[in-house]
C-alpha cells in the first residue's frame, strides 16, 4: 500500500500510485466536503436534518461546533481500491474495518465535486456507525450527503432513499468485508491487453501496446500506458501513428 498525506493531514492509503495530478483533485475534493459541513453545521435547521438522516436525537452538539470552527476528524481509515474490488461501486464505507473505500478507477475520471459528493455519501455512512448501535434502514448516506450539500428533496425522492438498501458484500485482498456503498457505478473497466471483450473496432481504431509517434498535428501519442495495469495495453487511434 502507497500512504499519501492530505489536507489537515489526511491519510489516504492506496493499491495503486497516485500522481500529482490524482493527489491534487483528491485534496480539492476534501477541501470541499469540509466546506459544505462547515456550512451546512450553521444551518438552522441542523439538529432536525440530522434527526431525520440519523433516526434519533443524538448528542450532535460538539460535531457542530467542530464543523463550525473547522475541525473534521473523519474517524475513520480511508483507502483507494480497485472497481472491482468494490465491485464496480464508486465508493463504500465498512463498519467491520472502519475504512471509507474510493474507487480508483472512479477518482481517475472524476471532478472534485464528484468526489466530494460520494466522500460526504460514505461520512454519512460512517456517522451512522458512531451514532447508532445498529444500521439506520435506508441510504442514511446518500440522505446526509444530499442534505449536507443542499439539495432539496420532495416526499417521493425521501421516500426512496429511505427504503434503499445499500449493504453489499465485497472482498478487500481476499477478506469479505460487508459495507454500505455508493449510488452509482463505474460502468466499464477494460485494460485493453487485447480483445478478449469482443469490441467492434473502427477502421483506423486498435488495440494494442502504446506506441509513441510523430507528426501530429494534435501532439504525440504517449510510449507508455499510464493506467496501473503493467501490460501497456491501449484503445487508440492508429497507435503509434497518425490518423488520416
Amino acid at each position: 500500500m502507497n500512504s499519501y498525506s492530505l489536507t489537515d493531514a489526511l491519510i489516504v492509503d492506496s493499491a495503486f500510485v497516485l500522481d500529482s495530478s490524482l493527489l491534487g483533485v483528491l485534496d480539492q475534493a476534501f477541501l470541499v466536503a469540509q466546506q459544505r459541513l462547515s456550512i451546512f453545521a450553521n444551518d438552522p435547521e441542523f439538529s432536525e436534518k440530522m434527526i431525520l438522516t440519523f433516526g434519533k436525537e443524538a448528542d450532535l452538539s460538539t460535531l457542530q461546533s467542530e464543523w463550525q470552527s473547522g475541525k473534521f476528524d473523519f474517524k475513520t481509515s480511508l483507502q483507494v481500491r480497485s472497481a472491482s474490488e468494490l465491485n464496480g461501486v464508486l465508493g463504500a464505507f465498512s463498519a467491520q474495518t472502519n475504512t471509507i473505500y474510493l474507487s480508483y478507477d472512479f477518482l481517475s475520471q472524476s471532478s472534485a465535486e464528484k468526489i466530494a459528493q460520494v466522500l460526504l455519501e460514505e461520512y454519512g455512512h460512517s456517522l451512522d456507525s458512531q451514532i447508532n448501535v445498529s444500521d439506520t434502514p435506508g441510504d442514511e448516506g446518500e440522505l446526509f450527503s444530499a442534505l449536507v450539500r443542499g439539495q432539496t428533496l420532495n416526499a417521493n425522492q425521501l421516500a426512496t432513499i429511505q427504503s434503499e438498501d445499500d449493504r453489499m458484500q465485497v472482498s478487500i485482498d481476499g477478506v469479505n468485508a460487508s459495507v454500505e456503498a455508493a449510488a452509482g457505478s463505474v460502468l466499464f473497466i477494460d485494460s485493453f491487453a487485447n480483445n478478449n471483450a469482443g469490441w467492434t473496432l473502427g477502421p483506423e481504431w486498435q488495440i494494442g501496446s502504446a506506441q509513441a509517434s510523430t507528426g501530429g498535428q494534435y501532439g504525440a501519442d504517449p510510449a507508455n500506458d499510464n493506467t496501473p495495469t503493467s501490460d501497456n495495453g491501449i484503445a487508440g487511434v492508429v497507435i503509434g501513428g497518425n490518423a488520416s
